[in-house]
């Protein structure tokens, strides 16, 4: 809870050791190393072999096999765990990504709809409809669906990102502008700057294009 996450390994595999027949102590523990960086997949295997229906366990199964490029296999994990928690946000923005990377973008517009029909206005949810959206060049409404996540988490700069793009596509160079504008405040990163020289050269400012795609080169 503190983020001491360092801390928690060791602890979290003490636990394991001392009650290896539960799942979830496995799962923890796995969790943690992957968010340490750190290969989780000895002690997702002991959780998986304990409770292959867990949600949980399936979701941090697929997220591997997704790293690893397999997303057909992780798409199995995801929908295993959507089956049994369908109301979870994260869950159903897992397999409208797993379907997004097989190419199937109208499968995974259906997806997003049917998970905010039954989770709710999440923003992440409207996240992962308009990127499938924006997949089948279908900028409008995409446009709608990442305007609704900012109505939701107006700080977010991955949603701040994904409307200034979507409003590039669409000509829509004043709230582009805007969006950069809050997106700089908030995250001032690589792939800001980029969309700022995009913006820059739409308005025909190649001068202020180039000073943007150096500060962007000098971030990454």
């Amino acid at each position: 809870g503190r983020g001491a996450r360092e801390e928690a390994e060791a602890h979290l595999a003490r636990a394991a050791e001392l009650e290896p027949s539960f799942p979830l102590y496995w799962f923890r523990l796995a969790e943690n190393r992957k968010l340490l960086g750190r290969d989780p997949r000895e002690a997702l295997e002991h959780a998986f072999a304990l409770d292959p229906q867990d949600p949980w366990i399936n979701n941090l199964k697929g997220q591997l096999l997704m790293q690893e490029g397999k997303p057909e296999e992780a798409l199995e994990c995801f929908r295993q765990a959507v089956g049994k928690a369908n109301a979870e946000a994260d869950l159903v923005c897992n397999v409208a990504g797993a379907l997004l990377a097989l190419g199937r973008a109208a499968e995974a517009v259906e997806t997003a709809t049917a998970g905010l029909a039954a989770a709710g206005e999440r923003a992440a949810l409207f996240t992962a409809r308009g990127n499938a959206r924006v997949r089948l060049k279908d900028f409008a409404a995409a446009l709608e669906d990442y305007e609704r996540a900012l109505a939701v988490e107006p700080k977010n700069p991955d949603y701040l990102a994904n409307g200034a793009a979507c409003c590039l596509e669409l000509d829509m160079v004043l709230r582009a502008e805007e969006l950069l504008s809050r997106l700089l405040e908030v995250a001032p990163t690589a792939s800001a700057y980029n969309l700022v020289g995009n913006l820059a050269v739409v308005q025909q400012d190649h001068l202020r294009a180039e000073l943007a795609y150096q500060e962007a080169l000098s971030k990454d």
